[in-house]
């Protein structure tokens, strides 16, 4: 990633000791370090209905996160809880996006006899989706810290949509009167900028 001015620097030595010129945008790129856009933020789903999410994004480090209000499922209901995030991004000329990192973080409850899922899918452009599953064994209970990394691949092209689709559910049979819950109450994520 030629984020940072001492890397772009580095690079810039390199090129000039081996006699080599960098691209124009990537030579203009290390003078002004190029920034990620996001043009478009989109939520929708069970767990998250409108006016019940909240978006914290730090532009110098293509880092943020999203909290969550009622992304919570509970047994013996036993519905699923599920969230959709679209980003509509815009990458500087000559540079691709992809997501480097998303960390689900939240709580679960769960009855001795009740287990639980967090499926998590991604998509990034034309790219094919990738899925991961997060399992909780039955009688988990306590803060969880779930990181999904690589999951979006580069997209070289200068507005990109990345799909961010997960989904809690809670299985098994509780005894008595005992409620299991599985919640999530915030998702952090992080872009990367790189050379196309």
């Amino acid at each position: 990633m030629l984020k940072n001015t001492k890397t772009c620097r580095a690079v810039a030595r390199a090129a000039a000791a081996l006699g080599l010129s960098l691209l124009p945008g990537v030579a203009s790129a290390c003078d002004d370090p190029p920034e990620l856009q996001i043009v478009a933020f989109t939520y929708g789903g069970t767990g998250c209905p409108a006016g019940s999410v909240t978006i914290h994004h730090d532009p110098a480090s293509d880092m943020g996160s999203v909290d969550f209000e009622m992304l919570e499922t509970t047994l013996p209901q036993g519905l699923s809880s599920a969230c959709s995030m679209t980003f509509q991004l815009r990458a500087p000329p000559h540079f691709q996006v992809s997501l480097e990192r998303v960390e689900y973080m939240g709580h679960v409850d769960a009855d001795l006899a009740v287990g639980g899922e967090l499926l998590t899918r991604y998509k990034s452009g034309d790219q094919p989706p990738v899925s991961f599953v997060k399992d909780f064994a039955p009688g988990a209970s306590g803060d969880f810290d779930v990181v999904d990394e690589n999951p979006g691949a580069g997209v070289c092209e200068e507005q990109v949509t990345i799909l961010m689709n997960f989904r809690v559910d809670l299985h098994g049979t509780p005894s008595g009167a005992s409620t299991s819950s599985l919640r999530v109450t915030k998702v952090a994520y992080r872009f990367r900028l790189g050379a196309c």
